[in-house]
């Protein structure tokens, strides 16, 4: 019996418990937010909802059971069934998700992550996730239980109820993980009774899309500096389930050219990471350069070495620089340049012939819509199926929302950068646009989108 058939066998008689705290939530959420409960059963939450004076409201759910239930009980809601569990409406769709209950009966780690990804999605910008779910219980009965059902489910918590049901109860810091694309705004833990009447440890977290908030008078020119923008991309970078781990890098270390006894120029070396896989790889002298003081006092509290040096200074300042490279490297910075044409003859006057550049930036069908708006279409089943953008040969410059207001990046085309190169001196000797590997798609099944559209453009040149 799967999940589904479960949950439809057992809708009549089973009755969810989770603890909607209506204080905390009106605390954020105004009333006519519109609001959407994923996994909502019978409609138990949403008709909690609508008598404290709530009435944009939607419910789904896979067990069509549970949606007949709900239709009786509670006819003046929106409940609707969602085959296979998809989230069918466009993007930024609601101002509000709740997810109650519903981690607990998705026990994988891969599917829940696509499922937060997929609520992501049809958020608003300055959306609210509402979820509340079961913890671990730290009893020496339950953790032995935990224990002898980790070995057939293979993730501790993760255990069969007597009647057949697949649940999990979660560690706290992997709930922090899983939904670290929101800023937390309220986070309580409390105790309540299971549907199959026991005592469990559970929680409630209320956050905000962190793209939601930021200064609209940054400084793009250290925009890393801005302690929202700073912190958002950290966390990102903390959690190895980014784009940045499973698509771009792969490809960027494929390119690598030999670094034995080489020096090598990172510019826009963020935290340092780069800089001392360059000297693992055998590099005789590092330079990272960065304009963010934060991130130059990461790498030189995480990424030190003897071999290494960090400079706090601007990309476009490098003609500066009184020494030659054998490499010059770069990970997705080059579209925040304004003038690429000079900078390129710039990281050409500082080569060694025979050197490489190599550098990664967002592909310009990503940075070539003037608002950001460039967007997935779904066809009706929900599968995403094509990407819209517009501008592509409208070069210049564009403001976009990531993490805060305001941050300006540079759009080019393919040929404009490429010609860029060629004019300098540089000879092209690979251009890359990654796709996402079985492993990767493995870790994040939603990556699989990216055969659409590819995310970023990777050039290796050299003099």
């Amino acid at each position: 019996m799967n999940q589904t058939e479960y949950w439809n066998t057992v809708a009549d008689e089973k009755n969810f418990t989770t603890v909607l705290d209506v204080e905390m939530f009106f605390k954020y959420v105004p009333k006519n937010a519109k609001i959407l409960d994923v996994g909502c059963g019978y409609g138990r939450i949403l008709s909690e909802l609508y008598q404290a004076g709530y009435t944009n409201l939607i419910g789904i759910d896979s067990a069509e059971k549970m949606i007949q239930r709900g239709q009786k009980e509670y006819p003046h809601l929106d409940l609707r069934v969602n085959p296979d569990g998809k989230i069918d409406f466009a993007d930024n769709s609601f101002d509000v998700v709740v997810l109650f209950g519903v981690l607990t009966c998705v026990p994988d780690d891969a599917s829940q992550k696509t499922l937060i990804e997929n609520i992501r999605n049809v958020l608003k910008a300055d959306g609210i996730l509402y979820v509340c779910d079961f913890l671990l219980n730290s009893g020496l009965k339950r953790r032995l239980f935990y224990k002898k059902q980790q070995k057939e489910f293979g993730i501790y918590g993760t255990f069969k109820t007597y009647d057949g049901a697949i649940v999990r109860h979660h560690d706290v810091k992997y709930v922090f993980e899983l939904l670290s694309d929101f800023k937390q705004l309220e986070y309580k833990e409390y105790v309540f009774a299971t549907m199959n009447g026991r005592k469990s440890n559970g929680f409630g977290f209320i956050g905000k899309c962190k793209s939601s908030t930021g200064d609209s008078n940054v400084n793009n020119q250290n925009i890393f500096d801005n302690d929202t923008f700073f912190n958002g991309y950290k966390d990102m970078r903390d959690n190895d389930i980014n784009y940045n781990d499973l698509l771009e890098q792969p490809a960027m270390s494929k390119l690598l050219p030999d670094l034995k006894g080489k020096s090598v120029l990172d510019l826009g070396c963020g935290y340092g990471h780069n800089c001392i896989d360059f000297v693992n790889r055998g590099a005789a002298r590092v330079v990272g350069i960065d304009i963010s003081e934060k991130m130059l006092a990461v790498a030189k509290a995480e990424s030190a070495h003897e071999k290494i040096e960090y400079l706090n200074m601007s990309m476009t300042d490098i003609s500066s620089l009184d020494e030659r490279f054998d490499l010059i490297y770069s990970s997705l910075a080059f579209h925040y340049v304004k003038d690429f044409d000079s900078f390129a003859k710039d990281m050409y006057s500082i080569l060694n012939v025979g050197g490489h550049l190599l550098f990664s930036q967002e592909h310009p069908i990503i940075t070539a819509t003037v608002d950001g708006n460039g967007h997935f279409n779904k066809d009706k089943k929900g599968n995403r199926i094509s990407y819209t953008f517009s501008d592509y040969n409208n070069p210049g410059e564009r403001k976009i929302h990531w993490y805060v207001d305001g941050v300006v990046k540079y759009h080019r085309t393919v040929s404009g950068v490429i010609n860029a190169l060629a004019k300098a001196g540089f000879i092209i000797d690979e251009i890359c646009e990654p796709v996402p590997e079985d492993w990767a798609i493995e870790k994040l099944p939603t990556i699989v989108k990216e055969y659409i559209k590819p995310n970023f453009l990777i050039v290796k040149s050299k003099k």
